[in-house]
C-alpha cells in the first residue's frame, strides 16, 4: 500500500501502486497495492480522506476531490476502473469493480454499488445511490437528453 500525506511522502507497506510522477495528489490519499495512477490526474484529499481500492486504474485527467473541510472519506473500491477525465465528487462512496466510463461525473457523496457502470458523459447528481450492478447511461433522442439508470434483471431498461 502507498500512503501519501500534505508533506508529499510516500511509505510502501506491500506491494507498491504505480503512481505517475506528473499525476497531482495532495492531502490525505492512501492508494493501495497494485493500483495505477496515469498521468495528469488529479487526487486532492485536503478536506477528507481518499482511499483507493487495490488494483483500481485512474486513467488520464480523471479528478477525484475531497476537498471541503471536513467531507466524510471518499472511497474507490477494488480494481475499479476511472477512464479519460472521469470526475468523482466529495465523499463519495465507489463499489468494488465499478467502472466510470470517460467524462463522466459522481456528484458528492454519491454511493455506488459493486460493480456499477455509469456511462461516458453522465452525470450522477450529488447523493445518488446506485444498487449493486447498476448501468447508468445516457439517452439522446428528437424529445431531447436524459440519464438513465438500468438495475440488475432489467434488461427492457424502461
Amino acid at each position: 500500500m502507498c500512503i501519501r500525506d500534505s508533506t508529499s511522502s510516500w511509505e510502501s507497506t506491500e506491494e507498491p501502486a504505480f503512481v505517475v510522477r506528473t499525476a497531482k495528489i495532495s492531502g490525505d490519499v492512501t492508494i493501495a497495492s497494485g493500483a495505477i495512477v496515469h498521468p495528469h490526474c488529479t487526487i486532492d484529499g485536503t478536506g477528507g480522506p481518499i482511499v483507493i481500492g487495490a488494483g483500481s486504474i485512474i486513467e488520464e485527467l480523471a479528478c477525484i476531490i475531497n476537498d471541503v473541510a471536513g467531507s466524510a472519506p471518499l472511497q474507490i473500491g477494488a480494481h475499479c476502473l476511472l477512464e479519460v477525465g472521469a470526475r468523482v465528487g466529495c465523499g463519495a462512496v465507489i463499489g468494488a469493480g465499478c467502472h466510470l466510463e470517460p467524462r463522466c461525473v459522481v456528484g458528492a457523496r454519491a454511493t455506488l454499488g459493486d460493480g456499477c457502470i455509469v456511462g461516458a458523459t453522465v452525470e450522477l447528481p450529488e447523493e445518488t445511490t446506485l444498487a449493486p450492478s447498476t448501468i447508468a447511461f445516457f439517452l439522446s433522442s428528437a424529445k431531447g437528453h436524459k440519464t438513465r439508470a438500468l438495475p440488475p434483471g432489467d434488461a427492457a431498461g424502461q
